[in-house]
């Protein structure tokens, strides 16, 4: 990933076992020197496993994750002009990953990792467009659907060290993620108004242009990603010591 997200190796670093993690969790040792092979085969494995998340540690399931509200916007000012408001995404297939390399600097308390998706990312939800291309108007109302084909992500955790109980336990504080894909695909259906033509205008000028839609929407997209990064990895490191997670 250049991600994204969700995702990933943030839980992910539940590479270690525990007491209270799942014994399936594998311990990937600092001082081993298959250090970073070793984060990167586990926390593959890890994110597999909490497709349908782990009760046992208040881990919501990967798939499907949810986006209250995404909005793109497009040529404003100009003769194309339109702005899409997407909201309630349904995302699938986060879990569905390879983590491709990964990285844990313990001393500047970063994470690393690039991520890839072994089948294409699926985002549904509700869509209102307004706008036009040249004179042709695309309002709408409906269900919206957005795919990613060889969906790929890098995500960065910047993290603080936290003592409690005599233990260190590590905080994200921010995530840097940024995505790639090779094709998007967008589909819009209207639900509102209905005209044929327009959706069929809406639809065909997304997709004519998804590479220019995909940069509008990064920005977004990536924010959203890191927020569930941010907070699911938060969800886990605020239950167990680091050291436990990657031990010394």
């Amino acid at each position: 990933m250049k991600i994204q997200a969700a995702i990933f190796a943030l839980v992910a670093l539940g590479t270690a076992t525990a007491a209270n993690l799942p014994s399936s969790w594998k311990t990937c040792k600092r001082d081993s020197q298959n250090y970073n092979t070793c984060l990167k085969e586990a926390t593959t494995g890890v994110l597999k496993e909490l497709k349908s998340g782990n009760s046992a540690l208040k881990l919501s399931p990967l798939d499907p994750v949810r986006i209250e509200k995404i909005t793109l916007k497009q040529g404003a000012g100009t003769a194309v002009g339109l702005t899409i408001n997407f909201k309630n995404l349904i995302i699938n297939g986060l879990s569905n990953g390879k983590v491709e390399s990964m990285n844990i600097n313990h001393k500047k308390r970063e994470i690393t990792i690039d991520y890839s998706l072994q089948s294409p990312l699926k985002m549904q939800g509700d869509y209102t467009s307004k706008g036009r291309i040249l004179l042709i108007p695309l309002n709408g109302v409906g269900k919206s659907t957005l795919v990613f084909d060889d969906f790929k992500g890098k995500c960065v955790l910047r993290c603080k060290s936290v003592k409690k109980g005599g233990q260190e336990f590590w905080e994200v504080l921010k995530t840097d993620i940024n995505i790639e894909t090779s094709r998007l695909h967008l589909n819009f259906k209207r639900t509102q108004n209905i005209n044929e033509g327009l959706g069929a205008n809406l639809n065909t000028f997304l997709n004519e242009n998804w590479k220019e839609i995909l940069q509008d929407l990064k920005p977004a997209i990536s924010k959203e990603f890191g927020s569930i990064f941010k907070n699911y990895a938060n969800s886990l490191f605020s239950q167990v010591p680091f050291d436990q997670i990657s031990p010394a």
